[in-house]
């Protein structure tokens, strides 16, 4: 099967947008464009990311569908989501990972950051 690698302009504009760089790890090499919603071509839909992490989106989020929302696999500027795999949940921040096949719950935190540093280790022990 031939991978085809031409970039379209939507594309280099996302990769110009997000400093050329993986906006999870910030790798430099390897980038590609992932779609927040499949098969919508718009930049504001598009956002750059290195293999391994592009990998790892897809992983989380298992067989994508036409027009499947990934935005919840994605880290977010909103309150609902900061770090990928936390999340808002009745009051407190909700910590997951997707690993071995499935979803390991890590935990709900008072704090943000708390939660963030729980999903950091575990990424480190799980990927």
């Amino acid at each position: 099967m031939k991978k085809y690698s031409t970039k379209t302009e939507l594309d280099k504009e996302a990769n110009k947008r997000d400093n050329h760089q993986c906006i999870y790890c910030d790798r430099t090499n390897g980038l590609e464009t992932h779609h927040i919603i499949s098969d919508i071509e718009e930049l504001d839909n598009l956002i750059t990311v290195c293999h391994s992490c592009h990998k790892k989106i897809h992983n989380q989020a298992g067989c994508f569908k036409k027009g499947f929302d990934s935005r919840r696999y994605i880290p977010s500027k909103s309150e609902e989501q900061t770090y990928p795999g936390v999340t808002r949940c009745r009051g407190k921040w909700r910590v997951r990972i997707y690993a071995d096949g499935g979803r390991i719950n890590l935990g709900y935190f008072s704090n943000l950051s708390d939660a963030i540093e729980a999903r950091k280790r575990a990424e480190k022990v799980y990927w």
